[in-house]
């Protein structure tokens, strides 16, 4: 950053640049006021040399008049614009998150889509904003992924509101193809014409953005603009279910009028696109909430500086992992008539029944019903474990768990093992065969007594069930009557290892048999983490405890040193002590911003990262800079405020002013007189200089 943008823009005091494009660079900044007032936000500084062109200028200045007067929580408030030396700049409400383009790529990065509650939460705001704007008489012209910020608390906004119109203007109008930057795919047809716009323009480009939102994919495919350009006029519009299966296929229907090439065939306003949006999320059981937003931005942002996970963090977490693992739930459909009552007659044939469906939510939210056939059972489920002969194992869980099915028949008990009373770990014995009158298909009976009983049901069940968590089991401490219960451990994040009472399991989720009614000694651990122990962990007989430790990553350190030592160090915008310096209990982050001070060197900065139980070593060799003196300055009647290159340093009469070695010229002002005076001195590095004037001479 070169000296100039160190200095305040005016009111405002720059603390580091965040974003820097072809038209402009972007600071992080803070505002202050009386009584200690603070307000973090961004300034967007355009670059000199479109600033020095008046045309630009003026559209600038007409554009951002407009923008400062839209207040909506979807909207990036503007506080204020003005002039900076030679450039122009905006003061515009901050953001802490991304942008869509950064989340649809690292998302896309890691081989995975944006969650469907998410992205109809993404695109319901994204609709309001725009509806606002537009009953405002204001036409965006550029919305794009990288114009809709996403904040970690789930906020969707859209910046820029009339601003890269702007700068549009002045693109070269040349033949030849022409590199495109990220903006010509969201144009609309007209657009792309260079014909006058209006709101319907906008609503096109916001497809186009939804499209790529729900699939992942970009609607207008191409690397040249000329490219791009002839896809948005001709090419046929792909259904969203032909790029990514299992979306609504409504969908389609509500793109298919904003995307019209022909503005007159769009809509009239966002509005009714948010209408059937919110439609579609309704009939489609999803519930898109700021919390789905939220979520899906932090799972790929580090976690922010300082800020611990809350309890409510928590508890969210697990009800959702409940709510996963009990996603598929029985729905009986009629025509509207009442249920009639099945029955189940000795011979095993079925009376009248009912027809019955199951209701699948899947992985990404997506709800649907699938027809089991006319009089099908409540027990019969097409996912169900099945014996080797092709029945159906009737299965069911105990404590907690939710009953998986609604029928369980009993069968013949499994064989014993006389020669071996205390059972040492699950062993392959076969069920035996119901009698001749019962009803079709193997069952299944669990004994409740002692290890033995529910090791050879173990045995029975783990062929069947190959996606299950492999079953480890403890060995009891007390007499082979004892009860077990089982021990399902999913910590968070998953992935760890640990033993029960010495006997190791994992990778976590993992189920693990127990003894019942004894205290437990649990320790899951995982790589950059601190270990979670709990000593007094106890399942009661026959039931399963589930356990959902929370790892929490372990500390960094950071080893600071420079040359000389003695610099002041600020980590992460704060100051946290002078080198040499070692940090310890650190929260691991990346990129995080570390600075090295020194009084008459250059200050050194760069980003760390901080991995957990590491240590991170960092030593700089410091640059000369600029050599400073002191200065007293008095004035004789009455008081002054002092500026130097337009940049407040204080109020005279002043002792110890601190100013660059050499001859400076300072501006003093009393704005309750109006009194102005320039006035010069000579800063000496070996001593304090000594002044004193006047105001009124």
């Amino acid at each position: 950053m070169t000296e100039d943008l160190q200095r305040s823009l005016e009111r405002y005091d720059v603390l580091d640049r965040i974003a820097i494009g072809g038209m402009a660079e972007v600071f992080l900044a803070k505002a202050y006021g009386a009584h200690g007032f603070e307000k973090t936000l961004a300034i967007k500084r355009i670059l000199p040399e479109l600033a020095r062109d008046p045309e630009f200028e003026e559209r600038f200045i007409a554009e951002a008049k407009v923008a400062v007067r839209l207040s909506h929580a979807n909207v990036v408030q503007v506080f204020d614009f003005g002039r900076f030396e030679e450039s122009l700049f905006i003061a515009m409400e901050y953001v802490d998150g991304l942008d869509l383009a950064a989340l649809l790529r690292r998302i896309r990065d890691e081989g995975r889509q944006v969650p469907l509650p998410a992205a109809f939460h993404i695109s319901i705001e994204i609709m309001r904003g725009l509806d606002f704007a537009h009953q405002h008489g204001v036409v965006h012209r550029d919305v794009s992924p990288s114009n809709i910020l996403l904040s970690r608390a789930g906020e969707v906004k859209i910046a820029d509101f009339g601003i890269a119109v702007a700068a549009r203007g002045r693109q070269s109008t040349g033949t030849g193809p022409r590199k495109v930057m990220g903006k010509w795919r969201y144009m609309s047809p007209e657009q792309a014409r260079g014909d006058r716009l209006d709101t319907r323009s906008d609503l096109f480009s916001a497809a186009s953005v939804i499209f790529e939102l729900f699939t992942g994919a970009k609607l207008f495919p191409g690397v040249e603009s000329d490219e791009i350009i002839k896809n948005i006029n001709e090419m046929a519009i792909p259904k969203v279910g032909s790029v990514r299966p299992g979306l609504p296929s409504r969908l389609d229907e509500i793109l298919s009028g904003p995307l019209a090439r022909r503005p007159l065939e769009r809509p009239n306003r966002p509005a009714l696109t948010l209408r059937s949006l919110i439609e579609l999320s309704y009939e489609s059981s999803i519930v898109a909430t700021a919390l789905d937003v939220a979520e899906t931005v932090n799972s790929v942002l580090p976690p922010r500086e300082g800020t611990p996970r809350s309890a409510i963090d928590d508890v969210l977490r697990k009800e959702m992992v409940q709510l996963g693992e009990s996603s598929m739930r029985r729905t009986a459909v009629t025509s509207g008539q009442p249920a009639k009552t099945g029955s189940l007659s000795s011979s095993g044939d079925k009376g009248e029944t009912t027809g019955l469906w199951l209701h699948h939510v899947d992985e990404d939210g997506t709800s649907r019903l699938q027809d089991l056939g006319e009089g099908a059972r409540a027990g019969d489920d097409p996912g169900a474990p099945r014996t080797r002969d092709g029945a159906r194992v009737a299965q069911r869980q105990t404590g907690d768990v939710s009953e998986r099915f609604r029928r369980t028949e009993v069968g013949a008990t499994p064989q014993s093992r006389e020669d071996n009373p205390v059972d040492r770990g699950p062993s392959p014995v076969a069920p035996t065969r119901p009698q001749p009158g019962a009803r079709r298909g193997r069952a299944l009976w669990v004994s409740a007594v002692g290890t033995l009983g529910l090791a050879f049901a173990l045995a029975l069940w783990r062929p069947w069930h190959h996606d299950a968590p492999a079953v480890q089991v403890v060995p009891s401490p007390v007499a082979a009557v004892s009860l077990t219960g089982v021990l399902d451990i999913d910590s968070d994040p998953s992935g760890a290892t640990g033993a029960v009472d010495g006997v190791p399991f994992g990778p976590t989720p993992s189920k693990v048999v127990v003894p019942a009614g004894v205290a437990l000694k649990v320790v899951v651990e995982k790589a950059g983490h601190e270990a979670y122990r709990d000593d007094h962990v106890e399942v009661p007989p026959g039931q399963t405890v589930r356990m959902r430790p929370v790892l929490t990553p372990a500390p960094a350190r950071l080893l600071v040193s420079s040359d000389p030592a003695g610099a002041q160090v600020t980590l992460g915008g704060r100051q946290v002590g002078t080198t040499p310096l070692e940090l310890r209990n650190l929260e691991a982050a990346a990129d995080v911003t570390l600075s090295i001070a020194h009084e008459g060197f250059v200050t050194a900065s760069q980003k760390v990262t901080l991995r957990p139980g590491q240590a991170t070593s960092v030593r700089e060799i410091l640059r000369p800079g600029t050599k400073y003196g002191k200065v007293d300055l008095y004035i004789t009647d009455g008081w002054a405020e002092i500026f130097l290159n337009r940049r407040k340093l204080g109020r005279a009469p002043v002792q110890g002013l601190v100013l660059p070695v050499g001859k400076q010229r300072l501006l003093l002002v009393n704005p309750l007189t109006g009194l102005r005076k320039t006035f010069d001195v000579v800063v000496d590095e070996r001593k304090p200089s000594y002044y004193r004037t006047t105001l009124g001479s």
